[in-house]
């Protein structure tokens, strides 16, 4: 129901549960979720990278957050996941997770990104010469 967009007062509201339980269930599937992550996604075989960050808010609105993520594009696989602010140390550990993500046994690696002035820095340092980086800005419709 959470990833329907139902608020945590809703799904409390249907089940007949309280809300502190639901952020209980919460924590722990994302927990679980992130041990089986680290378990199973190892020596991935991937030739083209995407990395990007979403912006999202706190419960305030007031403070920003980014989850910045590496896929692998051709299966489509949610490969590594940082959540941070904006910085040149989340896009570190980004570039770090992948890179501990892939298999060794690679000639070289493509990864796109957007524009972002520490993606190509933090890729190169972690990925070495086995890395292709490219980077495009994102184009806005005319009057939107």
């Amino acid at each position: 129901m959470s990833v329907e967009g139902s608020s945590k007062a809703s799904i409390a509201r249907v089940n007949g549960i309280s809300p502190a339980t639901v952020d209980r269930w919460t924590l722990r599937a994302s927990r679980e979720a992130a041990r089986f992550g680290d378990r199973t996604l190892r020596d991935v075989s991937a030739t083209e990278l995407q990395a990007d960050e979403l912006r999202g808010f706190t419960e305030s609105k007031k403070s920003r957050q980014f989850v910045f993520v590496a896929l692998e594009v051709g299966a489509r696989l949610w490969l590594s996941t940082v959540v941070g602010r904006r910085t040149k140390r989340s896009t570190r550990l980004l570039a770090r997770d992948s890179r501990r993500r892939v298999s060794f046994g690679q000639e070289r690696v493509l990864i796109a990104t957007d524009p972002f002035r520490y993606y190509r820095h933090e890729l190169s340092k972690a990925w070495g010469r086995r890395v292709c980086t490219s980077s495009r800005a994102k184009r806005s419709r005319a009057g939107g």
